[in-house]
């Protein structure tokens, strides 16, 4: 397969498009300070700015498709371009619930994803997003360990919701100039129950590994090298394996380019 690529090396993609807001190798976080549709919309729209894009590449509300107490953790297959959510506390319970059951708070909607306040909710995006947004409900205050596919992490934390009945607040992250993000751990250690909604990502290309906006020989070595120590950022199929498969997809990804 080496080989293969090798033949691909010399040609070079399109550039992207890359949004100047915020610090240089800093993450963005764009958070409502309450969950009035205008604060939230505001919002979105400054993350969708950050993300350089005017609608995010895929949106999951748990609206269709979905059973109320459905257990969702550590289950592929069941989310758009392979996103997995996982509990990783004891429980291993991440369920689908309806009704004011979120502390006494609604979902978005008919649907939303319920969780124990015990670490971790996670989110995992196989071969990386440039970023991710979602309506947090009814928690006092939640820590996010952003994982980027070089290993790193940003580490935030967002205020509590405020009102009950239905209290969901948008939170939006962009990379900047980060390294892709790859897992979202969510820490709303507490008391009782919170829950997430409405979780929507702007996708990156995927053969742009080391995000420079041009594809590469260089994103060529730095697939190689994910890919041979294991690491998670070269899943680029989701299946929780690095293997041939997430080889065979980054060559198709390297020839199309962007």
């Amino acid at each position: 397969m080496n080989a293969k690529l090798a033949g691909w090396m010399g040609g070079v993609g399109c550039a992207l498009a890359v949004s100047s807001a915020g610090a240089a190798g800093e993450i963005v976080v764009r958070n409502a300070a309450t969950n009035d549709a205008p604060d939230i919309a505001a919002r979105r729209a400054e993350w969708l700015a950050d993300c350089g894009v005017a609608t995010p590449t895929h949106l999951v509300d748990f609206e269709s498709g979905f059973t109320d107490l459905q257990n969702v953790s550590g289950v592929a297959g069941l989310f758009p371009a392979g996103l997995v959510f996982t509990d990783s506390s004891s429980s291993h319970l991440a369920e689908i619930r309806t009704g004011r059951v979120f502390g006494g708070s609604n979902p978005n909607g008919s649907f939303g994803l319920k969780h124990n306040e015990k670490p971790y909710l996670e989110m995992l995006f196989p071969g990386g997003v440039n970023g991710f947004a979602l309506s947090d409900i009814d928690h006092t205050g939640t820590t996010f360990i952003v994982h980027h596919s070089d290993g790193s992490t940003s580490t935030f934390a967002i205020e509590g919701t405020e009102g009950s009945y239905r209290s969901g607040e948008f939170v939006g992250v962009w990379r900047n100039e980060r390294p892709p993000i790859v897992r979202v751990q969510m820490d709303a250690s507490g008391d009782s129950i919170w829950g997430i909604d409405d979780i929507q990502w702007v996708a990156l290309c995927l053969a742009d590994l080391n995000s420079d906006g041009f594809v590469n020989g260089d994103d060529y070595d730095y697939f190689a090298s994910m890919f041979e120590a294991g690491e998670i950022g070269a899943d680029l199929n989701g299946d929780t394996f690095v293997n041939g498969d997430d080889y065979d997809a980054f060559a198709s990804a390297f020839e199309a380019g962007c």
